[in-house]
């Protein structure tokens, strides 16, 4: 395994395909005040508005581990599969 720390937009910004496997497909994020998709919405609302503001230096925000796996073979040219564990 090779742990790395990496920015969020270089890992979206990537040409890539993610896997994910039916055991996770069938999570889901629940939208209840105290649950997931709020909190998530809160983040981000806190987060861009802390960046539009000029008067404070944003800082970093924790979003968690993704950890995945490249399949051992690839074709050459093909857009790179990363398959989440």
């Amino acid at each position: 395994m090779d742990a790395k720390a990496h920015d969020l937009n270089f890992i979206l910004g990537q040409r890539q395909q993610w896997v994910v496997p039916v055991y996770q497909r069938h999570y889901e994020w629940e939208t209840k005040a105290d649950k997931q998709i709020p909190k998530l919405w809160d983040d981000l609302r806190d987060k861009a508005i802390e960046r539009l503001d000029e008067d404070r230096v944003p800082l970093p925000h924790y979003f968690g581990a993704i950890i995945y796996a490249e399949p051992d073979r690839q074709a050459f040219g093909a857009v790179p599969l990363r398959c989440h564990r």
